[in-house]
């Protein structure tokens, strides 16, 4: 069952987001994920082709469904302060499924100047 939460981060920070992978029919127990490919993607809009951060995700430990993105700060630098969108999913052939998804708020700072 896919989760719906917000993420956010500062522009131009590193960052790590841990998830967990729950079975669809209850969506309460932790989903053995050993041999996944899972996605993680933000966009503009929802629905949009154009993916403005696609990585990979890496399973920390596949027996309890944890797994994690991991972002750079070269990556972040360019996103303009605002709200977009996220979503992570399985990519599997024949078994592609949302494992989560909600808003990716990207805060400004001092540090870095506004984006073009």
């Amino acid at each position: 069952m896919a989760r719906t939460s917000s993420i956010s981060i500062y522009r131009g920070e590193d960052f790590t987001q841990p998830f967990v992978a729950y079975t669809t029919d209850t969506g309460s127990t932790a989903e053995n994920i050993t041999g996944w490919t899972l996605l993680f993607s933000v966009a503009r809009t929802r629905n949009s082709t154009d993916k403005l951060i696609s990585a990979a995700c890496s399973i920390t430990v596949a027996a309890s469904g944890t797994f994690s993105v991991t972002i750079a700060d070269t990556i972040t630098d360019d996103l303009a302060p605002g709200a977009y969108f996220w979503d992570v999913w399985r990519t599997d052939a024949g078994a592609e499924r949302l494992l989560g998804c909600g808003t990716f708020n990207v805060k400004g700072n001092a540090r870095l100047p506004p984006s073009a």
